[in-house]
């Protein structure tokens, strides 16, 4: 599925405006890649929770025994806690499917779910346990364009990736995907 966005670029006095079509998934690994994107949303969750809570309280402060004033500050701290509670809980669940089909808790999600060279490449965590069942060292990783995988030295040659195609390709550190098999290999 495409999405179009709209792009806005600032630039001192210049404003420069652009649609971008990508896939959905894309817009949601992008959103994801910010660096402290989860801190940010946990931490506008939790000033807004604090918010409430205090006003709760506040409502019952002013109450001056009015028993509906009791019982509607009461009902917003609930309410809070339940929220946290359940907002603590889906992020537990999504962690626990996410470990189930390989691709880790949600805050690694950014790099697992990574795709190379586009929507035709592997993705990251396909990728790294096919080579890990070859015995290919994933201690660092490249992404790489896959252009004869069969005549690859072994224990590359085992794996099924098509030609021309991106995959990641991993090496032992400061090694380097074998030339020829492998082409525009970005290091990951």
């Amino acid at each position: 599925m495409e999405v179009a966005i709209f792009a806005l670029k600032i630039d001192g006095l210049k404003i420069k405006l652009w649609i971008q079509q990508i896939s959905f998934l894309e817009l949601i690994l992008n959103i994801l890649r910010r660096k402290g994107f989860l801190i940010q949303v946990f931490l506008l969750l939790l000033v807004f929770s604090c918010g409430i809570f205090f006003y709760g309280a506040f409502k019952i402060s002013l109450s001056q025994g009015d028993e509906k004033k009791i019982e509607e500050g009461t009902t917003l701290i609930k309410n809070v806690w339940i929220s946290a509670a359940w907002g603590i809980l889906f992020f537990i669940i999504l962690s626990i499917i996410g470990n189930l089909f390989g691709i880790g808790d949600i805050t690694q999600w950014n790099t697992k779910l990574a795709q190379c060279k586009g929507s035709n490449g592997g993705y990251y965590f396909g990728d790294i346990a096919s080579q890990e069942v070859a015995y290919i060292p994933t201690k660092q990783m490249y992404c790489c364009m896959v252009n004869d995988i069969k005549s690859a030295p072994y224990p590359y040659s085992t794996l099924d990736f098509p030609n021309n195609t991106g995959h990641f390709i991993g090496v032992e550190v400061g090694g380097v995907p074998p030339s020829g098999n492998f082409t525009d290999c970005v290091k990951y």
